[in-house]
C-alpha cells in the first residue's frame, strides 16, 4: 500500500520540472521499501503509457514539505 503522500510528492515532483505525457494510476506497477525503524525511501515501478518502457522513481518524505524524488537511472541509486 502506498501512502497517497508518496504518490503526491512524485506528482507535485513531475509538475516543477515540466514532466510531459499523460500518467494514470494504472501505470504504477509496482512500490518498494526497506522494513523497519526509519525514514526510508519509496521505490516506484511505471510503465510508460507512450513505449511501454520501465521507469523507477525515488521518492522519499521529510519534515516541513521537503518531500524530494528522482527518476533512477543507475542500480547505485537503490
Amino acid at each position: 500500500d502506498v501512502p497517497l503522500a508518496v504518490l503526491g510528492a512524485l506528482v507535485g515532483e513531475w509538475q516543477k520540472s515540466d514532466h510531459s505525457g499523460r500518467w494514470n494510476l494504472s501505470a504504477l506497477r509496482g512500490a518498494f521499501r526497506a522494513e523497519g525503524k526509519g525514514n526510508h525511501p519509496w521505490y516506484l515501478v511505471f510503465i510508460r503509457p507512450d513505449d511501454e518502457a520501465t521507469e523507477l522513481w525515488k521518492v522519499t518524505r521529510g519534515p516541513g514539505g521537503t518531500d524530494h524524488a528522482s527518476k533512477v537511472t543507475s542500480g547505485k541509486e537503490l
